[in-house]
């Protein structure tokens, strides 16, 4: 009987530290995505990696998916808490890097469908986790 609980609890134990791993990856493509959201929905001067949507000055708004080429090469790495972008870079015709760095934890790339000089492309932007150092 009691081998049997120890076997259960054993059994819990690993479905829950596989389920923190879940639960870990699942906020991490989250922040991913809401920071490219905000790249490509927003206009933020001091800092174009939370915001490099062109602005149409008659209607006095951004441009959705539109992007500022003048406005996205000031871009810098972003960190928070629990995340940093390390990479990001425009696909319209030819491939630009617009910064990169080394990722410290697990990573994740995502591909948002943009225009940017009128042309169509893509941004490419990596957020990894940060690891906490013990």
């Amino acid at each position: 009987m009691l081998l049997v609980a120890t076997i259960m609890l054993n059994k819990i134990s690993l479905d829950a530290r596989a389920m923190e791993g879940q639960i870990k990856k699942i906020e991490l493509q989250r922040n991913a995505i809401l920071i490219l959201d905000a790249m490509t929905k927003n206009r933020n001067t001091q800092n174009p990696a939370l915001g490099a949507a062109c602005l149409d000055e008659e209607k006095k708004r951004v441009m959705q998916n539109e992007i500022d080429p003048k406005l996205i090469e000031k871009a810098k790495p972003i960190e928070t808490d629990s995340v940093e972008t390390t990479r990001l870079t425009i696909k319209a015709g030819e491939e630009k890097t617009i910064f990169q760095k080394q990722g410290r934890g697990n990573c994740i790339t995502l591909n948002r469908a943009i225009t940017i000089n009128g042309k169509t492309g893509t941004i490419e932007l990596t957020t990894c986790e940060k690891r906490v150092l013990s």
